[in-house]
């Protein structure tokens, strides 16, 4: 696996902008394109770092300025004990921060809902042999079973520094066509989504490998628990008191004997189907089938075998699981129709500020003590007892008529529905150019935030 990383700005307290009128001088930032190639790395290339691992995996990581990671402290955050899951799902809830709950299935009119998400910039087609995607002025990273396009911009006329962070992995689990995807929100300095950037995607598949009979949105719990205690401990090493929001989708493959699929399976592609689904712009419920049975592990039925590609090989079909905290946002465009995936924790819901104030804490002006306007993120150490890392899950049965799918920070959706986003970029067959739409959209329409937008688009 390669792991990309490059850096941007300075890290520096977030400031809170109000947004200006619309007929405000407001200068537009452009843009800043990346194109990532494994043949073109090298030591010289101004702010980026390469490292190599002997998988097939490929990854780009994205996060902001001089990285706090060096190549001594790489090593020292490795991971030597990967988190494991008790055998109950009651057990599985033990591993929780502060108050927090979490179950296998989350619904989001309970006030433990889980929720967040983030984006970036772009990539086209692949180089021979390498998932990483090789372009001049706009490139896409091409996969077997879908395609990414990022774009990102620091917004300087709100923002003094680059705060988010991304990554995205093909082949993830050494299974061809699965993928992770990222966008990690920083506030307060850039170092928790930095390390997130770098290191989450690691967490999860470890705690994947080493739980193979226990369902994703149980897995996914325990990673972000997992994560937010590291940070917590890198807090009190380093003195760190950065957090972000974080927005996570794990694109899973299984053959029609319910199972997923290992790193030897061989077959085509093929459709599945979804729980229901909310109406465009609602927070989600989650979907009631519970969740697989980790990496390996055999999940509920739910295939159609009619739209098997082949009678003598397995058809596949895929599911995608997805995880947020804070107010990243994933919106899956189905038939044309937005569908939210993920929860916004924000002090003005409802629900999460009555958690707070049960907790001990309060809210003011819709902000967590007066303070932080999300209600759980990873990192806050100094908020922990209020601000939890708890994450709101989703499990989906992707389609023939599931094109799409935006992961992207609130400097997108403050100034944007969901519906509206899929309808800019629905006839946008590139996920690169699709991306850079929506980045140029919230420029023009006064984001006041930094700006990461991921559009990962599915081939049939």
């Amino acid at each position: 696996m390669k792991i990309t990383v490059s850096s941007l700005a300075i890290a520096a307290l977030e400031i809170d902008y109000q947004r200006q009128p619309t007929g405000a001088d407001i200068r537009l930032v452009q843009s800043v394109s990346f194109s990532f190639t494994a043949s073109t790395y090298s030591q010289d290339s101004p702010a980026l770092i390469s490292t190599s691992h002997p998988t097939p995996h490929s990854l780009a990581s994205k996060p902001s300025p001089t990285l706090f990671l060096t190549d001594t402290t790489w090593k020292e955050t490795a991971i030597s004990s990967p988190p494991t899951i008790s055998t109950t799902a009651m057990a599985a809830r033990e591993i929780r921060s502060g108050d927090a709950e979490s179950a296998p299935v989350t619904v989001a009119d309970s006030i433990f809902t889980h929720g967040t998400l983030n984006q970036h910039p772009n990539v086209s087609q692949s180089s021979a042999g390498d998932s990483i995607g090789k372009s001049s002025k706009y490139s896409n990273v091409t996969g077997p079973s879908f395609r990414v396009g990022i774009s990102e911009d620091s917004n300087k006329r709100w923002r003094r520094a680059m705060e988010d962070a991304h990554a995205f992995v093909y082949d993830f689990g050494d299974v061809p066509g699965q993928g992770f995807f990222g966008i990690f929100d920083g506030h307060a300095g850039k170092d928790a989504a930095e390390w997130c950037g770098l290191h989450f995607h690691q967490y999860l598949l470890k705690t994947l490998e080493n739980n193979e009979n226990k369902p994703v949105p149980d897995l996914l719990n325990a990673t972000f628990h997992a994560v937010d205690k590291e940070l917590a401990s890198l807090a009190n090493e380093r003195g760190l008191s950065s957090g972000c929001t974080a927005a996570v989708a794990f694109l899973r493959l299984e053959d029609d004997s319910s199972r997923p699929l290992k790193p030897s399976d061989q077959g085509e592609n093929g459709s599945a189907k979804i729980d229901k689904e909310p109406a465009s712009g609602e927070q989600p419920q989650s979907h009631e089938r519970a969740s697989g049975d980790g990496l390996w592990g055999k999940i509920s039925k739910r295939f159609d075998s009619s739209e098997s590609n082949s009678k003598n090989s397995p058809s596949r079909r895929r599911v995608l699981y997805t995880a947020n905290v804070g107010d990243a946002r994933a919106v899956l465009c189905r038939g044309g129709k937005a569908v939210r995936l993920t929860y916004d924790h924000k002090g003005s819901d409802a629900q999460e500020a009555k958690r707070i104030t049960d907790a001990g804490g309060f809210v003011m002006n819709h902000r967590v003590n007066g303070v932080l306007a999300v209600t759980r993120s990873l990192g806050d150490f100094a908020m922990k007892e209020f601000v939890v890392g708890a994450p709101y899950t989703t499990e989906t049965d992707l389609r023939s008529e599931d094109s799409f799918l935006i992961i992207a920070c609130d400097g997108l959706w403050d100034v944007i529905e969901d519906q509206e986003a899929v309808d800019l970029i629905k006839n946008v067959q590139d996920p690169q150019f699709a991306s850079q739409e929506l980045l140029k959209h919230a420029l023009n329409e006064f984001s006041t935030d930094n700006t990461s937008i991921m559009v990962v688009r599915f081939t049939q």
